[in-house]
């Protein structure tokens, strides 16, 4: 069930339309069509939906699932990345970031969609700007604990981050649905999958389902193969995905504090924490994928 459907009306359908204003300001909605857009809302846009989009202007398939078994079924095999977009968690942005990697290297793309439940009531009233804090593993911990109230992992004495507090938690606990929709597609192993794009609160939810996979899994092709990229967060990713590249705006303060910019990365001249490419300062993730991360 999605928040809208959670909360009383009139608060929860201005909730919903305010976070996809935000998503086409800051991501390439433009790339869709008006009636593309409207299949996606209708059809994805809630936790756990996923969209699955072609490359190309004018002949793009845009495909939208309620949920990742059906996605499963009739898309496996042409599944070669997955996004998981941030900011307003709408499934326009969702799309709009799938269509800019689709478009990079020419493959179809799946895109999960997140937010909207109980658990980002608090980020969701900030405009799905997210309230994290300044680390990864502390921001999707504190998420987690929302989901998980009353079944609290056991601390560590030498706990240094919220990293351990969140990988602790019993694998038999039910996990959020977009997360758990990320891990059920890497588990199905789509044959062509190469590549995981995140931007945003989308790095962290990616980084917390990756942490997840890498605890019940001590030897994976994916460790190896897959390239995990990220986009205006900079997050402490699992050291056994072996190919990642981080990437944030030289401008995005806001994206600065979100970040544990210890961790490797690299600054994108004159880029702020949007990637829609109308306005000024936008990271063009077309371009940077290009140049810094190979699939083939």
């Amino acid at each position: 069930m999605t928040m809208h459907a959670r909360l009383p009306s009139p608060i929860a359908p201005s909730i919903k339309w305010r976070n996809i204003l935000f998503d086409m300001l800051f991501y390439d909605v433009d790339k869709l069509t008006l009636e593309e857009q409207c299949d996606v809302l209708k059809l994805a846009d809630h936790e756990g939906g996923v969209v699955v989009v072609s490359p190309g202007k004018g002949n793009r398939r845009v495909r939208a699932y309620a949920n990742v078994d059906d996605c499963l079924k009739a898309d496996k095999k042409a599944i070669q990345a997955i996004v998981v977009a941030g900011v307003g968690s709408s499934a326009i942005g969702t799309a709009a970031l799938a269509c800019n990697v689709a478009d990079a290297y020419d493959i179809d793309v799946a895109g999960i969609v997140s937010g909207y439940g109980v658990k980002d009531v608090v980020s969701e009233s900030l405009g799905g700007w997210f309230f994290y804090g300044a680390s990864d593993a502390l921001g999707q911990g504190f998420r987690a604990l929302l989901d998980y109230w009353g079944k609290l992992p056991k601390l560590d004495a030498s706990l240094e981050s919220g990293r351990q507090m969140t990988a602790s938690a019993s694998p038999a606990v039910p996990l959020p649905e977009d997360v758990s929709a990320l891990i059920r597609i890497l588990q199905a192993a789509p044959p062509g999958l190469r590549l995981l794009v995140g931007h945003s609160k989308g790095c962290l939810l990616l980084d917390f389902a990756l942490e997840r996979f890498a605890q019940t899994h001590q030897k994976h092709a994916y460790f190896k193969n897959l390239r995990v990229a990220t986009f205006g967060t900079v997050v402490n990713l699992p050291e056994k995905f072996e190919r990642s590249y981080q990437f944030i705006g030289d401008l995005d303060w806001f994206g600065g504090v979100n970040s544990r910019l210890g961790m490797g990365h690299t600054k994108i001249n004159q880029g702020w924490h949007h990637l829609n490419s109308k306005y000024l300062f936008h990271m063009d993730v077309e371009s940077v994928l290009k140049r810094y991360v190979p699939i083939r």
